[in-house]
């Protein structure tokens, strides 16, 4: 056997006992589930550490019956997840607690030795996990969600690389979720609320079908928060301070990478790399970056606001790409791309740009652009057809009007009368 898909893991530093070394882990779907020790409250002076640490824990070879003559053992720590740090033949690693058969014997998922019996054990039941790790990452198994304990000012720094090479399935995503009060896949965590990793130099990037969400990253490695096939950011914010040129704060590199109402921000690069195909990114946010977004060919971008950057759309294939109800606002270019045939853009706002609203590279008749405001822009479009009956813009109903924003200076892009009754609308959801 092995970690079961529906164990559920805590990751809490506000714990004075909280340590890598705890078993962090809990599976409620197990027959004669106990107490969840992995939640701090539950832990010996809610201080976040072990129910149990044993010392003399034994196991003949292959066996998965875990015994120890110091009777630590009660029935509530089954489905708890148990991690040996040391022991002759032990193999140390987090298993979990399947089986209560007395004060001095449980069964495991599976077998902690190998080359022979296992003797002079030592473990910790329970207890939260305080920090991120890569080991902890790879030993999660498809379907199994990690908690992240949030609230004001708390801050995971990261000691080391995580590149985590485990994947998650599509039928089975590993959920990576930040939570202050409720703790659940679902539960509001929005603002100061949500966890920080501060990754630093260091890498963080996990493989195909991570879903993460409310989670707050601050690096200055070279891609930031990574992707990879299927991913999922909700509720995120990266910020890529380096001042290293070609940075980025959320970059993937597969295809069906989806971000919805998160934040991007890259001193000296891209607030968002998409290098795949059939990405979506939903009513996010990405402002003072040199790039706010690098797109491939087939990816969409609804709702997004773009503010502050050098370029607010880049990149060299946004043929079959879809921009709608986007707001690009205050960059030298809004949308500049190399090839804009196919592409779909419709009910976006594209205004006090610099240079130019939008500049293409190579434009075909099978493009559509159509409900637009073009507005305040040095030019409004470079090698994009004109439609327009009496204006010199791309679409029959591109209009030229002040969009009235509430407070563009502090990222509030509502509208005003100009433009609400033409159906612009920008969605702030980001928390």
């Amino acid at each position: 056997m092995a970690i079961a898909a529906t164990t559920q893991w805590e990751i809490d530093k506000t714990g004075a006992a909280a340590a890598a070394t705890n078993g962090g882990g809990f599976n409620p779907s197990q027959t004669s589930a106990g107490t969840n020790y992995s939640l701090k409250a539950n832990t010996p002076s809610a201080a976040g550490g072990p129910i149990a640490a044993p010392t003399g824990l034994a196991m003949t070879n292959a066996s998965t019956t875990l015994t120890d003559a110091a009777n630590p053992f009660t029935p509530q720590m089954v489905g708890n997840i148990i991690y040996i740090v040391s022991g002759t033949n032990f193999v140390p690693g987090w298993y979990e607690i399947t089986a209560y058969t007395s004060a001095g014997e449980v069964t495991l998922d599976r077998t902690a030795v190998s080359g022979g019996d296992g003797t002079s054990g030592v473990g910790n039941i329970g207890g939260c996990i305080d920090l991120p790790a890569d080991a902890f990452f790879e030993q999660c198994v498809p379907g199994n969600t990690v908690f992240i304990k949030g609230g004001t000012g708390v801050t995971y720094t990261l000691c080391e690389a995580i590149s985590v090479a485990k994947y998650g399935t599509y039928t089975a995503p590993i959920f990576v979720v930040g939570y202050n009060d409720t703790r659940s896949i679902g539960c509001t965590c929005d603002g100061a609320n949500r966890p920080t990793i501060a990754a630093g130099a260091n890498t963080l990037t996990f493989a195909s079908y991570w879903l993460l969400r409310n989670i707050v990253v601050t690096t200055t490695e070279t891609y930031g928060l990574r992707g990879g096939t299927g991913a999922l950011f909700v509720n995120c914010k990266s910020t890529n301070s380096s001042a290293s040129a070609n940075r980025r704060a959320f970059y993937c590199g597969n295809d069906g990478a989806r971000f919805v109402d998160c934040e991007a921000i890259c001193t000296k690069g891209s607030a968002i790399t998409l290098a795949g195909t059939s990405s979506n990114i939903l009513w996010c946010y990405m402002h003072d970056s040199v790039r706010g977004c690098s797109i491939a060919q087939g990816n969409a971008l609804v709702g997004v606001v773009i503010d502050t950057c050098t370029t607010g759309i880049s990149g060299t294939n946004g043929y079959y790409g879809l921009y709608l109800n986007c707001t690009i606002d205050n960059c030298a270019d809004g949308i500049s791309l190399s090839n804009g045939h196919t592409m779909l853009a419709l009910n976006n706002i594209i205004s006090n740009c610099s240079s130019k609203g939008v500049v293409l590279g190579y434009y075909n008749e099978s493009a559509w652009w159509d409900y637009n405001d073009f507005y305040n822009n040095d030019t409004d479009t470079t090698n994009v057809p004109t439609r327009h009956a009496t204006l010199a813009l791309p679409g029959p109903h591109d209009i030229d009007a002040d969009p009235g924003y509430t407070d563009s200076a502090n990222g509030d892009y509502r509208t005003g009368g100009n433009v609400d009754d033409t159906g612009f609308g920008v969605r702030l959801g980001v928390g």
